[in-house]
């Protein structure tokens, strides 16, 4: 993180002094400070976590798919349009979140931009004015992180339903095929189980 931030920070000097007219000046502060702390936290914390879930996906489908292969792409025909809806709610939630870094990269603008000149508000008496401006930018930024609190909010419950109608679409066959003598009752019960724990982080994931 260190290099990476000692990285950033050479590249942003080096851009042009159009860019830098451009840019919010807090909105590059936040990209040397939070969002390198951001790419620190998912790489000690949720990097690991991932790469095991992989793995262990992986490995539960190949037991599956050597007990009953056919049952093993009925199990896993609800992934598709699961994986799809957690993709396209995930990018609006991120399009949000980028917003939301956004609109405090342009709050912390507008704090530096008081404190630099204090002596300038001090001197025509722009306290209150400085204060109205803050408070605005501020309510700006709580409707934004609404808006993806409620994409998030929405998100979870339907992963839910979703990963329900897929579990008793398993069970409904997988009933069906116990019954036929295809599929012994030992390996509908692995089967669930190992539904479970494959569906699991799709559900923690929206929260």
């Amino acid at each position: 993180m260190h290099d990476l931030r000692q990285t950033l920070y050479f590249h942003i000097q080096r851009l042009s002094l159009a860019y830098h007219d451009r840019k919010q000046t807090g909105d590059l502060i936040s990209r040397v400070t939070s969002d390198i702390d951001a790419i620190q936290t998912f790489i000690a914390s949720s990097l690991l976590d991932a790469l095991v879930d992989v793995l262990t996906l992986l490995g539960m489908v190949g037991v599956m798919s050597y007990i009953n292969w056919r049952f093993t792409l009925i199990a896993l025909s609800i992934a598709p349009p699961l994986a799809m809806v957690v993709f396209v709610y995930t990018r609006n939630i991120k399009k949000a979140s980028r917003e939301v870094r956004k609109k405090e990269g342009e709050i912390v603008s507008v704090i530096q931009e008081v404190l630099t000149s204090i002596r300038v508000v001090k001197a025509f008496a722009r306290e209150d004015y400085e204060q109205r401006r803050l408070e605005d930018e501020s309510l700006e930024n709580v409707e934004i992180a609404l808006r993806a609190r409620s994409l998030k909010a929405r998100l979870a419950p339907l992963v839910s339903v979703i990963v329900a109608a897929g579990t008793g679409l398993v069970l409904w066959f997988g009933s069906r095929m116990v019954l036929a003598g295809s599929l012994e009752p030992g390996s509908l019960i692995l089967f669930i189980f190992y539904l479970g724990k494959m569906y699991k982080p799709m559900q923690i994931f929206p929260k």
